[in-house]
């Protein structure tokens, strides 16, 4: 689910003059929020809840299923 993200936030910031670091950290905060939308976007579709094992969200806010997977105890 996260390699596009991770590729499409790479060459966005190829061109750009900051540290190696910065851009490690922008790619990693970036592609982990992007991937757990795109997972939670996922979910509102039946095959697709089904296709990774999770319960389906269908009808659910996004950002109401986001809160409420940050508000779970590991």
């Amino acid at each position: 689910m996260h390699y596009n993200f991770v590729v499409w936030l790479q060459y966005a910031l190829l061109g750009t003059a900051l540290f190696a670091m910065v851009k490690a950290a922008i790619v990693f905060g970036g592609t982990l929020v992007l991937s757990w939308i795109a997972v939670l976007a996922v979910q509102r579709i039946p095959f697709g809840a089904q296709l990774i094992g999770a319960p389906a969200t269908r009808g659910r806010n996004v950002v109401a299923a986001l809160r409420d997977a940050l508000a779970r105890p590991r």
